[in-house]
């Protein structure tokens, strides 16, 4: 009897590695699978980094359809980002960030590029859908930063203020933003 319970956990404990096993390798397939059709959305290449500002010049189209664009990149670009951090220390995964990285340096500018564009041209309805779609990738303190140095700021200037924004106060907002990402 005693023999039979140990084949029995030893079968058990067999399953449950097999079937971590096969956790994994749906992890890296769905992973795999959102880097290429982010890339394929946002026009990215994986020869080369130039292409990242055709890739921005392809997500400049309408507004309207700019921000659906965006909004379906960061939806997907969320569900990447959950199972990259189930597997991130994996070399698969590890050999994907610079794509990765990519990706999400183009949808931030892109972003970035929306949500100043539509304040700028008063456009409320993609300015609402800008903001979900930072509010999609978690990424509202972003809009707050970019609202604070695009819209506030250049009022302040107006008014005379504040001085204008040297290269360090724009370094400093740069930098900002950078820091609440790595946080995150």
């Amino acid at each position: 009897m005693d023999l039979e319970m140990r084949d029995v956990e030893r079968a058990l404990r067999e399953r449950a590695s097999v079937r971590e096993a096969k956790v994994m390798l749906q992890r890296f397939l769905s992973i795999a699978a959102s880097v290429s059709k982010i890339e394929s959305l946002l026009k990215l290449s994986t020869d080369s980094e130039d292409n990242q500002e055709a890739a921005l010049a392809a997500t400049s189209s309408d507004g309207e359809d700019q921000g659906k664009l965006m909004e379906r990149v960061a939806s997907e670009y969320n569900q990447l980002h959950f199972n990259v951090s189930q597997c991130s220390d994996v070399p698969f995964v590890v050999a994907l960030k610079p794509r990765i990285a990519a990706i999400a340096d183009t949808l931030e500018e892109g972003l970035q590029r929306s949500f100043v564009q539509a304040i700028t041209s008063h456009d409320l309805l993609s300015l609402k859908q800008c903001l979900r779609t930072y509010a999609i990738i978690d990424r509202v303190g972003d809009a707050e930063v970019l609202f604070r140095h695009s819209v506030v700021q250049l009022f302040m200037q107006q008014v005379g203020a504040v001085r204008p924004a040297g290269k360090k106060e724009k370094e400093a907002g740069a930098v900002e933003m950078k820091k609440k990402k790595k946080e995150e």
